[in-house]
């Protein structure tokens, strides 16, 4: 093992721990800030969240170079080697090193920054990136983090309120099944309400088309005579039954029997 690459695995290393150790300090103080925004006034409660805003950027920066150490772990035979070429797919993760070793106390970071200075010379500003703020926004900002914004501020204080005041906290208000069966009759009874007007179209419309059919059926209503089949009788009307003599008659005149009968009948009567 080379002495870059131990200085890289040193540095990962070591700012694994020092991301351990800010997480269990972090839990600690965010614990104490919710507990004390019950008598914190808005302005006190927004400056004792800010750091730990600040105090996650530096966690989340410690994981990043954490990997980054890491993987240059594994390239620093082309690096002792000076042949550092800069359209390496891992040149970002140089790039990130060499520029945050100089703002973290880091000591091996530190040792990797001279170390390289020392191999390269006049070209070692071939591994660093002048454009950084506008290559690499994301780890600009994680490296030089901005004050935060009152948007973000009042979202972290309710973050916690839900955390550590889940009882506390506003919820969303369901209501129970007792109150869901009330509420259902009248949902229903709005959307009936409020039946579209192409609807009620549409039944008139039908209305009128049954109206013409029947008129149609039935005939003018000015007295003109219809056909008997096709007319419809009115059941108001009392219609005599029709004799079957009338409908249907004798094909030949009675015998004289069936006279005799009828003229018997006739007297009895």
């Amino acid at each position: 093992m080379s002495r870059l690459q131990l200085q890289f695995k040193l540095a990962a290393a070591r700012m694994e721990i020092l991301r351990k150790k800010e997480e269990a300090l972090a839990k600690q103080a965010r614990r104490t800030v919710a507990y004390g925004l019950k008598t914190y006034s808005p302005t006190l409660a927004r400056a004792r969240v800010e750091p730990l805003i600040t105090q996650d950027v530096y966690m989340e920066l410690l994981e990043l170079l954490q990997v980054d150490a890491e993987i240059l772990a594994n390239r620093t035979s082309i690096l002792e080697k000076r042949g550092f070429n800069a359209e390496a797919p891992w040149k970002s993760s140089l790039y990130h090193v060499l520029a945050a070793a100089p703002q973290l106390p880091i000591k091996e970071l530190k040792s990797v920054h001279d170390f390289l200075v020392r191999l390269y010379g006049k070209e070692f500003t071939q591994l660093t990136d002048p454009d950084l703020s506008k290559n690499d926004e994301q780890f600009y900002k994680l490296l030089y983090p901005p004050i935060p914004s009152e948007e973000l501020v009042n979202g972290y204080i309710e973050e916690l309120r839900r955390t550590y005041f889940p009882e506390e906290y506003q919820k969303e208000e369901i209501p129970s099944s007792k109150e869901a069966e009330e509420l259902l009759p009248l949902a229903s009874s709005s959307q009936d309400m409020s039946a579209p007007s192409s609807t009620q179209d549409e039944v008139s419309k039908a209305g009128d088309l049954r109206q013409s059919t029947s008129s149609a059926t039935n005939g003018p209503s000015n007295g003109t005579s219809t056909s008997p089949l096709t007319s419809k009788p009115d059941p108001k009307t009392h219609v005599p039954p029709v004799a079957k003599s009338a409908l249907h008659p004798p094909d030949k005149p009675p015998s004289f029997e069936e006279l005799a009968a009828r003229l018997d009948n006739l007297k009895r009567s």
